[in-house]
């Protein structure tokens, strides 16, 4: 009887332990995923676009819209040691003349690199990347 109280006593003092670290690699992950959004968000936020109109028996383009700003939707995260890419769907916010006019928005792959402990940008892909 002695010996199994032993054991179980083991058992339980000895998890506790693990599961706080196994905690703290949780949250500390999750750290670094709202990191990468946020340097995400600030790296397709320099991102613009114009939404044109060729004419090719002139030769000439009319612009539609200025799309000044964008904003990432939807972000997916995977890290793999020093490396991470984010992706998800660039949404531009744009100035337009046409009522209820659809914003355009396009997929979007952007890579971190982790230097010296913190994530830097390394590239931003719209469109089809890696192809």
């Amino acid at each position: 009887m002695v010996k199994l109280l032993l054991v179980v006593t083991a058992v339980v003092v000895l998890s506790v332990p693990a599961a706080s670290q196994t905690q703290r690699k949780q949250l500390a992950i999750r750290q670094t995923e709202r990191d990468l959004i946020a340097l995400s968000q600030k790296a397709v936020g320099t991102v613009g676009s114009l939404d044109v109109n060729p004419d090719t028996f002139t030769g000439t383009m009319t612009v539609l819209r200025t799309c000044n700003t964008a904003e990432l939707v939807d972000p997916h995260i995977t890290i793999s040691g020093e490396r991470a890419v984010v992706t998800g769907l660039v949404a531009f916010k744009c100035a337009s003349s046409a009522p209820h006019a659809k914003e355009p928005s396009s997929t979007v792959a952007i890579e971190f690199i982790k230097r010296d402990g913190t994530w830097r940008f390394a590239e931003l892909c719209l469109g089809a990347c890696g192809e």
